[in-house]
């Protein structure tokens, strides 16, 4: 980009809107294409891209849209004017420009490498919207059918990454050729739609979140990075060297690189194309290795698969041979730091934990393995003294102010960690880690990893999604949910203590409104179809909050700081609204 862009102002062009005549007879030149989104900046804070059937009504293949405050600006990449009443549009290289706010607009400099662009994962053929909020950040996809339907949203929650699109119909043929064994020499495989996999600068904001990785045993491999076109700059790639005509089709000792219409790929030696597979059942992972076999696993939410089988080990984490983009910080609790009295904060940055404090880092630890929930504060000595306890999907953790493991952890049961709750029953600082494990074990530890005696948990086989403490009276309830939706209320000891025959999705985070019996406490979440439930564990009935609005999530805070706990709903575009003890809503 020419430093004489960088400060350039769309104000500039809107001034010269009566010469528009002329500006229209200008053809179109994808070789002279400009991606707004490498100079777009960090200032908006709303990033919005129709893709195929979604923006088909415009006459377009594609539509994106900028938003600050109230400010706005559109961009539809192509030949093509979008047929939009309401915008005048000016040509902008490589497609259309409106701003209908009419303010001039100073752009940032570029490429952007900043966290916005890190968290941006188109999707195909559907509305994706990426939103910036103090929390963190929030990000929608809604699908389009094939009659041009929008589809109900999927969202995740603040602070993470966008879930990447569905996989490229290319990739059918390799995830068909490792279930054959058709690929010869291969080590390991794997193919995942999950947040963290960061694409090379080469594919800017276009990287879709999907990303396949293939080894063999002399060393050679291949990575794949899908990508959706977001902003129609395919063309431009060529002008800047980045495209090459097609695959490698020889052995080669050094790596290559190519940009393919599925995605794209970095590797060493001839890997070559196999025989296309239209159909295979969808799934949000897959691995295989030499000892492990081949895994398939499904997103439940919150960074977590479920697998079709438990691992023989746990699956491999992979290094980008790529420099990635900068990392996205994420605070995922706090704990005190005894020796200077203030408090650390923990960031999840890429694949590191960090303690933070003043802006300084007291320690940090590599993660072998996703984050799964939330670091949490430990004194597990009853001296003042604290540590941080955290889980993977390959063990529990427990981590000392000058960042070393406590002694007897990590706890690492076979088949890795699918959930986790650290239970101080009667706040003695007597902590207890429980364990939920792939094969649908419930394990129980205590002091420096030594199994509880007296723990007596019979598994039904089904893994368990979410574990949670939950005291009514005086009375101790575990909740743990299945992934079958299932509900079991244990005991201290791991038996049922309770039954119940409310169910409860995998995807959600359990939220609890107690009473005087645990018959009569309820359990909320939302449903299938966005709405919010609320559900007795003794007769399973719809009370209170059933059905009276819709969200994505719901939790229990004390908002006002009254000591009683309002109901918090989240909608898909990360506003709240908040519900009092009689479900009326807290303007």
């Amino acid at each position: 980009m020419n430093s004489d862009w960088k400060g350039w102002a769309l104000g500039a062009i809107v001034a010269v809107v009566a010469a528009v005549t002329v500006f229209y007879a200008v053809p179109y030149d994808p070789s002279d294409s400009q991606d707004p989104l490498e100079i777009a900046g960090e200032g908006w804070e709303d990033w919005t891209l129709w893709e195929g059937r979604a923006a088909s009504d415009w006459g377009v293949d594609r539509m994106m849209r900028f938003q600050s405050g109230a400010v706005t600006l559109w961009f539809a990449p192509g030949a093509n004017c979008p047929v939009m009443d309401s915008l005048d549009w000016l040509p902008w290289p490589g497609g259309w420009l409106a701003n209908p706010s009419g303010e001039q607009l100073n752009w940032g400099k570029g490429p952007v490498e900043a966290e916005m662009m890190a968290v941006w994962h188109p999707q195909r053929h559907g509305k994706t919207q990426l939103f910036r909020k103090a929390e963190g950040y929030w990000s929608t996809f809604q699908a389009v059918d094939l009659s041009g339907n929008l589809l109900p949203t999927s969202a995740t929650s603040f602070g993470m990454e966008v879930v990447g699109a569905e996989f490229p119909v290319a990739w059918n043929a390799w995830r068909h050729g490792v279930q054959q064994g058709e690929i010869q020499g291969l080590v390991f495989a794997e193919a995942s739609r999950t947040s963290g996999h960061a694409p090379p600068p080469q594919l800017c904001g276009r990287g879709d979140g999907t990303h396949l990785q293939l080894e063999r045993s002399n060393g050679d491999f291949l990575t794949v990075f899908g990508w959706t076109d977001s902003t129609g700059m395919h063309a431009q790639w060529a002008e800047r060297g980045w495209k090459s005509e097609s695959l490698p089709t020889s052995g080669m000792d050094s790596t290559w690189m190519a940009i393919e219409e599925d995605g794209l790929y970095l590797g060493r030696g001839d890997w070559g194309r196999l025989s296309s597979v239209d159909q295979l059942n969808p799934v949000d992972a897959w691995i295989w290795s030499k000892d492990g076999g081949y895994q398939e696993g499904n997103n439940i939410g919150h960074g977590r698969i479920a697998w079709s089988a438990s691992p023989s080990e746990a699956p491999k984490v992979l290094m980008n041979s790529m420099a990635p983009r900068p990392a996205v910080q994420h605070v995922v609790g706090e704990v005190r730091n005894h020796r200077t009295g203030k408090r650390m904060e923990i960031h999840l940055e890429g694949s590191d934990l960090r303690a933070m404090e003043g802006g300084l880092q007291v320690w940090s630890i590599p993660l072998d393995a996703p984050l799964i929930g939330k670091a949490l504060e430990v004194d597990l000595y009853k001296n003042g003294k604290f540590q941080c306890a955290f889980a993977t999907e390959r063990g529990v953790h427990l981590i000392d102010v000058l960042g070393r493991e406590v002694s007897g952890f990590p706890l690492t049961p076979s088949g890795g960690v699918r959930a986790w709750l650290l239970a101080d029953y009667d706040r003695n600082r007597s902590y207890r880690f429980l364990v939920a494990t792939a094969s649908g074990s419930l394990l129980n530890y205590r002091e420096e990893g030594a199994k509880t005696p007296g723990w007596r948990h019979a598994s039904t086989g089904v893994a368990i999604a979410h574990l949670a403490h939950v005291r009514v009276g005086s009375k101790d309830y575990i909740f743990a949910s299945h992934e079958d939706e299932s509900v079991r209320l244990l005991s201290r000891s791991g038996q049922d203590r309770s039954t119940t025959s409310v169910t409860f999705p995998a995807d959600q985070i359990p939220a609890f409104r107690k009473a005087g019996s645990i018959e009569s406490s309820t359990l909320l979440y939302v449903d299938s179809e966005g709405w919010v439930q609320e559900r007795t564990f003794g007769a399973n009935e719809p009370v209170g909050m059933s059905r009276r609005t819709k969200g994505s999530q719901v939790s229990m805070e004390d908002v006002d700081q009254d000591g009683r706990l309002e109901v918090v709903v989240l909608d898909a575009t990360g506003n709240r609204t908040v519900w009092d003890q009689r479900n009326e809503q807290v303007q």
